[in-house]
């Protein structure tokens, strides 16, 4: 299964370095078919497979809605450094909008799986497993909670004060992607060093 999965990484990146030299409609054809087979390429190993489609399913929509909400770090973090104000207020609340959905959505799949592989909800406590995993939903949460900020306060505020509302997003997103890395290493412990609680 690890084949599988490297060589729909490499064919996944491949599409999306191509896309880079065409210019027409290849390029979002490209760009879709490189991110799905990305995407395909987590949920052929690992945990995602003790419970059959559902499980495979759930992670599909996890990793999608992951994928926007880290995607967006790096460009907001680039229009925090330009002068361009209307636009960084434009974009960020937008993106408040959609990401009230996204978010929400990558919480509920993320819970349910996490159900599925404790097996129910003493494991969580119980087991090195889920213990590794609050932690890691304690730096979610804090993630989470920065992002409420940034929508109801901070993007608000770019309006009312462009210049320090810029200065403060940028502070936000540089905490929210310091903690991001932690999640990540959390992640990658849980799907690769150590077992579930139902041994899988």
């Amino acid at each position: 299964m690890q084949g599988k999965s490297y060589l729909l990484l490499i064919v996944g990146f491949s599409f999306l370095y191509f896309s880079y030299y065409f210019q027409n409609i290849f390029v979002n054809a490209f760009n879709i078919i490189g991110t799905v087979l990305i995407l395909i390429s987590f949920i052929v190993i690992g945990h995602s497979l003790s419970q059959g489609i559902y499980t495979q399913i759930l992670l599909l929509i996890h990793l999608f809605c992951i994928s926007y909400w880290l995607g967006s770090f790096l460009p907001f973090k680039y229009m925090c450094n330009i002068k361009n104000y209307e636009n960084l207020y434009l974009v960020a609340h937008n993106f408040g909008i959609y990401a009230t959905f996204y978010i929400g959505l990558l919480v509920i799949t993320g819970l349910i799986f996490s159900y599925f592989l404790l097996g129910g909800i003493l494991p969580i406590i119980t087991s090195t497993y889920g213990n590794v995993l609050i932690c890691k939903l304690l730096l979610v949460s804090s993630v989470l909670m920065i992002g409420a900020i940034n929508k109801f306060r901070i993007v608000p505020n770019i309006k009312e004060n462009l210049s320090l509302g810029q200065s403060k997003l940028k502070r936000s997103i540089n905490i929210e992607f310091m903690l991001t890395w932690f999640i990540l290493f959390l992640t990658s412990i849980l799907t690769t060093s150590l077992p579930t609680p139902m041994g899988m």
